[in-house]
């Protein structure tokens, strides 16, 4: 019951500080606090700022670089396949005329 209490009292205290800086920034009252805290604060985020950038951009172009050599490698697979297939379709022409001509030969009773 203790540990329950303690933890809605933890929890009013948070949101009644919350509620105070709100207003006291609302009044500005908070301002010079502000300031100096942008101050001290802005160069640590240009530097995580031009960081990430520098990792975006880095990111991306190998990105990129893998997507165009997958790219290619697909498109000679393509190819490759294709001609696979045209040379199947050959055979398998070729194949059904062999077995119409062995028919024909079947049919008409010749012997060789």
């Amino acid at each position: 019951m203790f540990k329950v209490f303690l933890k809605f009292k933890i929890f009013f205290i948070i949101i009644g500080i919350i509620i105070f800086l709100i207003f006291f920034h609302q009044i500005k009252l908070l301002l010079p606090l502000e300031n100096f805290l942008k101050r001290i604060l802005l160069p640590i985020q240009l530097k995580i700022y031009q960081t990430t950038n520098i990792i975006q951009e880095n990111f991306n172009f190998l990105s990129f670089k893998k997507i165009a050599e997958e790219n290619k490698r697909l498109e000679i697979e393509i190819q490759e396949r294709v001609i696979e297939k045209s040379f199947l379709k050959e055979l398998s022409q070729e194949n059904e005329t062999l077995r119409k001509e062995l028919n024909f030969i079947k049919k008409n009773n010749y012997s060789f």
